[in-house]
């Protein structure tokens, strides 16, 4: 039964240091490939996104393309059709018709273009009125007066 008692004793025994050592740097090992294939499928999931982002910005831009070919082949064609239409109307001279044609869509571009430039300053100057007299409202609580009272002062 000695035996017995003696072999179950060296069962139980902590491994040697060596024995250890070996077991860490093979877990070690293993841990690092683990981490290894991790970095690379994030690496990977991260090409496969930008690959699908650069290939629905490519779609998008043809896409874009494609609608501002058809949008300019609809202009040309309504323009050139009112220029044939006004060349008849004109007793068949299709200079006339195009001459009109062209100078009525510079005139109608040249008004919009106004218009446009007309509304932004309208806009311009109203957003710094209000701003002008919301700095003089705060200057007239934090001060008890503002820059016109003042002003209006030094001009008496």
């Amino acid at each position: 039964m000695e035996t017995n008692r003696k072999h179950s004793d060296v069962e139980e025994q902590e491994p040697s240091a060596a024995d250890a050592w070996h077991d860490l740097l093979a877990q070690m090992s293993e841990l690092q490939a683990y981490a290894l294939h991790l970095a690379n499928a994030k690496v990977d999931g991260l090409q496969l996104v930008v690959r699908q982002i650069a290939t629905w910005a490519a779609v998008g831009i043809v896409g874009l393309i494609a609608a501002a070919g058809v949008l300019i082949m609809a202009v040309v064609l309504f323009l050139k059709g009112l220029a044939q239409g006004l060349a008849i109307a004109f007793g068949d001279r299709i200079w006339l018709g195009n001459a009109v044609t062209g100078l009525g869509l510079l005139v109608l571009m040249a008004a919009i273009l106004f218009i446009g430039i007309r509304r932004q300053q309208r806009k311009s100057y109203n957003q710094r009125k209000q701003a002008y007299a919301e700095r003089q409202l705060q200057q007239r609580v934090a001060f008890g007066r503002n820059a016109a009272d003042h002003a209006s002062d030094a001009a008496l």
